[in-house]
């Protein structure tokens, strides 16, 4: 029988926490109406991922690894699987361990870093968002990693679609796509289930994002009213973008490379019968601090610099591999069961691309967007070609 935590991780009193650079967040501690939910899918990733850290990988990913799960029974007395602890008694279910266990390992996460981010206190971190979907979001407590609900329905479709977007993402180190390292479900002792998955966050720990736009290629009724850009964090979009003039200012090099990657990833998304999925931009305006730009290395990557609309200097960070690999800060991963292509819109500020909102199959729409309307905004992107645009290369 596993021995007791003692305190229980997390169980401390509510307080705000600073978030990137600065921002205040509440956490969530055991007064939050959430705490229990929060609790059990910290203490469920912690076990499930120990059990199969040390497990030996397979030379190649086959049915047998695609289809494991494991499921634990965490009684509060504890058993020999599972440890102790001083809430209710759950089920807890962890889906293709070894196969998201490989995932994040192409992309730099040990088993002890990914354990470290998530359960080392047992606390997240609400994110309020305007998401329709009714889904939850919550950031790990340092910001790394995102958790995000979901319904039955999308985890059985990124099951589905878990082959293809391992091989692409293996195969593709430097895909624009959400990165996914884990999808999990909680079941109540009531005998509500929760499904959800873990995803990197796209967005650079280390600095502050001013501008964040959510581009999906269309622009009807993309659009925030003045009230929504009262709010620091409001995600804008297309029209926007359009109105704010601004540009995706990165050379003829770079364009070339970024739109290859994004073709790729729209390749598969397209297989996939994806519909639902845009470009995700993070801008930074680091002229404005008076400081340079973070050089550490880290588990982000930047385009290096390039020249923004009035001439200034411009760094735009995207996922590594689409403009080659630098210094630098800027993660590629997104939201739970979509995904969202991130890029960077250039106007004398680091911009940060990641792919989101994405994975809605086209059996759940009535009317989908073409797939191949995943980078548009009329003229975003430019390059050594005069004119030439994203939306037209995509």
């Amino acid at each position: 029988r596993a021995a007791p935590l003692a305190p229980v991780p997390g169980m401390v009193p509510a307080e705000s926490s600073k978030g990137p650079k600065g921002q205040t967040s509440k956490r969530i501690t055991q007064e939050h109406e959430s705490f229990e939910l929060i609790f059990d899918m910290l203490m469920g990733i912690r076990t499930a991922v120990g059990r199969f850290t040390s497990a030996v990988m397979p030379d190649e990913m086959g049915p047998s690894e695609f289809n494991q799960s494991w499921e634990g029974d965490f009684l509060a007395r504890g058993t020999p699987e599972t440890p102790a602890h001083h809430q209710s008694d759950f089920k807890f279910k962890d889906y293709s361990p070894l196969v998201f266990r490989q995932l994040r390992e192409r992309f730099g996460i040990t088993s002890q870093d990914y354990m470290l981010s998530l359960t080392s206190e047992y606390v997240l971190v609400e994110m309020s968002t305007n998401s329709k979907s009714g889904s939850f979001f919550f950031y790990s407590a340092d910001y790394r990693f995102v958790l995000k609900t979901c319904t039955k329905r999308e985890a059985a479709f990124l099951m589905a679609a878990l082959p293809p977007y391992h091989q692409h993402l293996m195969a593709h180190r430097f895909t624009l796509l959400c990165r996914f390292f884990g999808l999990h479900r909680v079941q109540h002792r009531s005998g509500k289930m929760v499904y959800f998955v873990v995803m990197g966050n796209v967005f650079p720990i280390d600095k502050p994002i001013h501008e964040r736009y959510d581009l999906k290629g269309s622009t009807r009724n993309r659009f925030t009213t003045d009230a929504e850009r009262a709010d620091p964090n409001v995600v804008l979009k297309d029209l926007d973008f359009i109105n704010a003039r601004r540009k995706l200012q990165l050379g003829y090099d770079k364009k070339r490379r970024l739109l290859a990657q994004i073709k790729k990833d729209c390749e598969l998304l397209e297989r996939l019968e994806v519909t639902d999925y845009s470009v995700l931009i993070g801008v930074n305006r680091a002229a404005s601090e008076g400081r340079k730009v973070s050089r550490g290395r880290c588990l982000f990557y930047k385009f290096g610099p390039s020249l923004g609309a009035d001439g200034g200097a411009c760094e735009a960070g995207a996922a590594e591999g689409a403009l080659g690999e630098a210094s630098g800060c800027s993660s590629c991963a997104s939201s739970a069961h979509s995904s969202r292509a991130g890029a960077p819109a250039c106007d004398t500020a680091p911009s940060v691309f990641g792919c989101g909102d994405g994975f809605t199959a086209v059996s759940d729409l009535r009317s989908a967007l073409p797939p191949a309307r995943a980078v548009a905004a009329a003229g975003a992107c430019e390059g050594g070609d005069p004119g030439a645009g994203c939306g037209a290369a995509a």
